[in-house]
């Protein structure tokens, strides 16, 4: 797991630093050096016509110059371009240090703009014009260089791509990076959407900052697919169904079965050893074999061996599916909230017993448009902060809270969790109703043959563990299908069909198949 600051964070993290007698230009000079190699290492890789390096006038621009002079010195060709003159003292120092030995920035005037243009042709270009420091649009000089960058062969951005609000991931007009270099701790614009989307393969570049210092201020915990398989349930020594976990999907009401189908064939595909698709009316049902079938009016089926219920993919908001709903949170099996249970909850038709809120294995999951509800925001105040918006839900509703989009946040208590992928290929109908049946397959796998306890070592309930994973599992298995079958077309069945080579390739460790990876 990675540690996720907030800019304010990271410039205690850095003044504390400075405290204990590392200066300013020290700090730029080793979050530059650790840009530089990775700039190296590309170019190495697949060198380019040149590095042309675009500096803004602050210390990311500070950083930019350092990059330049050591890539200069390693023999690479250089070019380095100013949106506008170094305004900090490290930065004018680190500007002053790259033209003594010989690099020397040109400024952006629009006069020059024909011969920039010529530079970023086909070039390694480094974006050092803002960093951390815009969280608005860009415009000016700044977006007459940006406008340029689809023309170079590869971008790689220092710290977090110019335009992107590093505490949210919010975009205006932003650099889209092949690559972005972290400088001493993560930003939540690496793990959330849209930022997710628009900074590349991330790496890291250390300023000399101890876990413990970041990990005392960290805002959330950053983990990839490939962490979070690691918390993946293991077959027990003589694996048999009754050890593999016996699930109740709920839902799948009238016009509504599709979802219902989904839900009990993500989970029987994720591993669950029998899985019971329950309706909540009487009408005969059909699945897919060998999901069974029943519905919520039989009292005997919250009396037979279960180890988890998921409840709310197509189940409907009538008479029957508030009941439906209402005998699933009495009961005491770990419990996947989804889609139709999760508007009846925010509509105040159905109440979470005191004793689910006190005590069971409760998970939320909704997509941003039902946590909008269900806090009383507007979806755009959701995608604004999501980790406060995930810490809300979590905290109103004493659960376990999967805020699900790019960059998946899931909230416990005051800890968060946040699944970095980037999976265009899940933004298809039924991807939720898939990915609440695998999470209450592995929960009722876990429940079914009991492991350990905290797997995060972050003083967490077991069960958060085993969410992460099935979280990590569902967008492995959308990569590996947008790997396959595209981005588009591909259906939630899809998805169905790749949860099994998926937990497959992230046991094996093969090669990730996300495209944002952190690295």
């Amino acid at each position: 797991m990675r540690p996720v600051v907030s800019i304010a964070d990271m410039l205690a993290l850095e003044t504390a630093l400075m405290a204990r007698g590392v200066p300013q230009s020290e700090l730029m000079r080793r979050a530059g050096a650790g840009v530089a190699d990775v700039v190296l290492a590309r170019w190495r890789q697949a060198p380019a016509a040149r590095v042309v390096v675009v500096c803004g006038p602050g210390n990311n621009g500070g950083d930019g110059y350092v990059v330049a002079r050591v890539v200069a010195a390693a023999g690479v060709p250089v070019r380095v371009w100013a949106v506008a003159p170094p305004r900090t003292e490290a930065a004018r120092t680190a500007s002053a240090d790259a033209a003594a030995d010989g690099v020397i920035a040109r400024e952006l005037k629009p006069f020059a703009m024909a011969a920039y243009l010529a530079d970023v042709e086909g070039a390694l270009v480094v974006d050092s014009i803002f960093g951390t420091g815009v969280a608005r649009a860009v415009d000016g000089a700044a977006a007459q260089a940006i406008a340029a960058y689809p023309r170079a062969a590869y971008v790689i951005a220092v710290d977090v791509p110019s335009g992107i609000n590093a505490d949210t991931g919010i975009a205006a007009a932003a650099v889209r990076a092949d690559m972005t270099v972290a400088c001493g701790a993560y930003k939540l614009a690496h793990a959330v959407s849209p930022g997710l989307g628009l900074v590349g393969i991330v790496r890291f570049a250390d300023i000399g900052l101890s876990p413990a210092e970041t990990n005392a201020v960290a805002r959330a915990q950053l983990i990839s697919p490939r962490d979070a398989a690691a918390w993946l349930p293991r077959e027990a020594a003589e694996a048999h169904k009754g050890v593999r976990g016996h699930v109740l999907c709920v839902g799948g009401g009238p016009g509504m079965r599709g979802a219902g189908r989904l839900a009990a064939y993500g989970a029987l595909r994720a591993g669950a050893g029998t899985v019971v698709l329950v309706a909540p009316d009487n009408v005969e049902v059909r699945a897919p074999a060998p999901v069974m079938t029943s519905w919520a009016q039989d009292a005997a089926l919250w009396t037979r061996p279960a180890h988890a219920c998921v409840v709310g993919p197509g189940l409907g908001r009538d008479a029957d599916a508030i009941e439906a709903l209402a005998r699933a949170l009495r009961s005491d099996l770990p419990l996947v909230i989804d889609a139709d249970a999760l508007n009846l909850l925010a509509a105040g038709e159905v109440r979470m017993p005191a004793a689910r809120r006190d005590a069971g294995v409760t998970v939320l999951t909704p997509h941003p448009g039902e946590a909008a509800r269900l806090l009383d925001l507007s979806v755009a105040e959701v995608q604004a902060d999501r980790v406060a918006a995930a810490l809300a839900l979590a905290a109103r509703f004493r659960v376990t809270a999967v805020l699900k989009g790019e960059g998946t946040v899931i909230a416990h208590g005051a800890r968060v969790l946040v699944v970095a992928a980037h999976v265009p290929a899940l933004a298809t109908a039924g991807s939720g109703d898939v990915l609440a049946g695998v999470l209450a397959s592995l929960l009722a796998q876990a429940a079914a043959a009991p492991r350990r306890d905290d797997a995060t070592g972050l003083g967490l309930p077991s069960h958060v563990s085993v969410v992460a994973a099935g979280v990590g599992l569902h967008a492995q298995a959308g990569a590996l299908m947008g790997r396959r079958l595209g981005a588009r077309g591909a259906t939630a069945l899809d998805i169905v069909r790749y949860l099994p080579r998926a937990r497959v390739s992230l046991l094996t460790r093969l090669p990730p198949a996300t495209p944002a990876a952190i690295i």
